[in-house]
């Protein structure tokens, strides 16, 4: 079964999320728990200056408004206990004239009789004027109810064309016992209720409103300002929605947000949204002074909050910075030690590879644990580079199969008895060509001819044991196993022979003879214990030898003995008769290729190589 790859990620990549994963919850703890307590404490500090701020103004509507019933209730009392006479004119007149003294929002008071008969004064003129009540209005309406109603008593706004202004009438019915006296009827002017709200709202610059049970606006900062509200008989207070104030209207907005944090008990407030400009609504109901609650409140603009909110503003976008900051130098840092640790598994692939010409020394850090690792891959790099180059320059004196198993082996080979192909090749000519050329020449020389030849016989896997002078001595089946260990010694032989044609060695032509020969060899590294050698020994060695030794009598270039010749039966074969070899019992058959020329092997003429093994 086909296992799936495992999903991997970059040391960069877990880095990275890692650091930035404990900065968030770090410093995101510290700041929502810093945000939390500051704007808890914020919020907290805007509830109590609300609060403090809606008592104060409370209690000051309440001053100046209660007076007015206090007045009252004192005037009531000297005329129902008969300290003054109730139909002396001049001596009420008198009473109320002094009482407008002492209650400045009063403009206007009137004493009515039971008969109908009153007093009355104003302030604007100090007038105490007696009359007869002659019209139908309101007034009767309440007066008929008068002697079942005892206490003072705030009715609804009534536009007096007499005073020629919007005035809260405020009554109380005067009883001596069971005898109904008369009413007491005091003007309370809106307007100065109105300056008064406007003194207020400049004193805590916030903007503060009464109105009524039916969304009329009783007072207000702006309500009498020049070209502002014309009173009429019928609508004597503006609406709401007819007042020249857009934030008035945010009152009674249906897209509204109740601000929970504000809860103070009997105190409401929202917020919302007026021409794009926040607004925070606070506001509570007062009793006493009509047939319905008046609301009382204020708004404040998202500008004029106090300054502990823009701090908070300021904190959260500091700490948004401050958070990205941190999280673009934690990149940062990650990403260099990612850089590192991707340097280093860059490098330990190339070495993982073979590929040391690519493979770079780590930079020095100042992180110790990864400076470390980067002195630990630079001498692990320098080591294995001059242990490569050690195994290369063994591999000059070595083959390389050889280097290879004796790495694996620890520096021994241990001994091995096996059936091997033996190849041997010897210069033809060499003892005349020393006398012809000098030694750095002839060096070169068979530099370049042994360079040729070990190319071929490697070519086809064999292994080239000895230089012996101008001979080679090549293996093949050892120590690499090779079923077809004959057809490639006879493939390399032909390579040889076939290059030897053409090829020019520093200008001169040269040739060589082989012997081929299969037979049991026994292979391994012998010699002292510091200096060794890794070669064949054995009878097949020495025939292969004395082979390539007689084609010097059979005028031939290559011989093959009889043990390789059983091998390659399906190929063409010329016996070249029955000899005996030295150190061999008994004759033996040798063999070359058919139709092979003396002076120049036709080569041609073999077997084409899907038929034949010679390719």
């Amino acid at each position: 079964m086909m296992r799936l790859a495992r999903r991997s990620i970059s040391m960069t990549t877990m880095l990275i999320s890692c650091f930035s994963l404990v900065v968030v919850l770090g410093v995101g703890s510290v700041m929502y728990i810093g945000l939390s307590s500051a704007s808890h404490n914020s919020k907290e500090m805007l509830r109590e200056l609300s609060q403090m701020t809606m008592t104060t103004v409370a209690n000051q509507v309440y001053g100046h408004l209660s007076p007015v019933t206090t007045q009252l209730t004192y005037l009531s009392d000297i005329l129902q206990q008969g300290k003054i006479d109730p139909e002396d004119d001049f001596e009420v007149g008198t009473l109320i004239n002094g009482a407008m003294a002492t209650t400045p929002q009063v403009v206007g008071m009137v004493y009515i009789r039971a008969d109908k008969t009153l007093v009355s004064a104003q302030r604007q003129d100090n007038l105490i004027m007696s009359e007869n009540w002659r019209q139908s209005s309101w007034v009767t309406q309440w007066l008929d109810k008068a002697p079942d109603i005892y206490g003072v008593t705030w009715l609804e706004p009534r536009m007096s064309p007499r005073l020629g202004r919007t005035v809260i009438p405020v009554a109380v019915p005067l009883h001596d016992g069971h005898q109904y006296l008369g009413t007491l009827l005091a003007a309370v002017d809106i307007r100065e209720i109105s300056l008064f709200l406007a003194s207020l709202s400049e004193q805590i610059n916030r903007v503060i409103f009464i109105l009524d049970g039916s969304h009329h606006v009783l007072a207000h900062p702006g309500l009498f300002d020049i070209g502002g509200y014309r009173s009429t008989l019928s609508q004597p207070l503006p609406s709401v929605e007819q007042f020249n104030d857009v934030y008035l209207k945010g009152v009674y907005e249906q897209k509204k947000s109740e601000q929970s944090w504000l809860s103070v008990p009997g105190m409401h407030s929202h917020y919302t949204t007026e021409n794009g400009q926040g607004v925070l609504y606070i506001y509570q109901q007062i009793s006493g002074f009509g047939p319905e609650p008046w609301k009382l409140g204020m708004y404040v603009r998202e500008d004029q909050l106090p300054p502990v909110l823009s701090r908070l503003q300021r904190y959260l976008v500091v700490s948004g910075i401050l958070l990205l900051v941190v999280l673009l130098v934690t990149w940062l840092i990650s990403n260099r030690i990612g850089g590192k640790i991707r340097s280093l598994a860059k490098g330990m692939d190339s070495v993982h590879g073979g590929r040391l010409d690519q493979a770079k020394y780590l930079p020095v850090s100042r992180i110790r644990e990864v400076d470390q690792v980067a002195r630990a891959y630079n001498v692990m790099l320098d080591n294995i580079r001059q242990h490569q180059l050690a195994q290369r320059l063994l591999g000059q004196f070595v083959p390389e199969a050889v280097a290879m198993q004796l790495v694996k082996e620890g520096g021994e080979i241990p001994p091995r008895q096996t059936v091997a192909t033996i190849l041997f090749c010897d210069l033809e000519g060499f003892s005349t060509l020393t006398q012809q050329m000098g030694p750095s020449r002839l060096v070169s020389v068979l530099n370049a001819y042994f360079s040729l030849l070990v190319d071929l016989i490697e070519a086809q896997g064999g292994i080239i044991t000895q230089f012996q002078g101008d001979a080679i001595l090549a293996t093949f089946n050892v120590p690499n196993p090779q079923v077809d260990h004959a057809q490639r010694a006879l493939r390399a032989a032909k390579a040889i022979l076939e290059a030897l044609v053409d090829t020019r060695f520093e200008g001169e032509k040269l040739q060589c003879r082989i012997g081929i020969n299969t037979g049991e060899v026994v292979a391994g590294s012998v010699g002292a214990p510091d200096r060794r050698n890794y070669t064949v020994h054995g009878d097949a060695v020495n025939m292969a030898a004395r082979l390539e030794q007689m084609n010097k009598s059979y005028n031939s270039y290559l011989l093959v003995a009889e043990s390789t010749y059983a091998l390659l039966q399906d190929l063409d074969w010329e016996c070249m008769g029955s000899v005996q070899l030295r150190g061999h019992l008994g004759e033996m058959n040798i063999y070359r290729p058919a139709g092979w020329d003396v002076v120049k092997p036709p080569v041609s003429s073999l077997a084409p190589p899907d038929a034949s093994g010679w390719q």
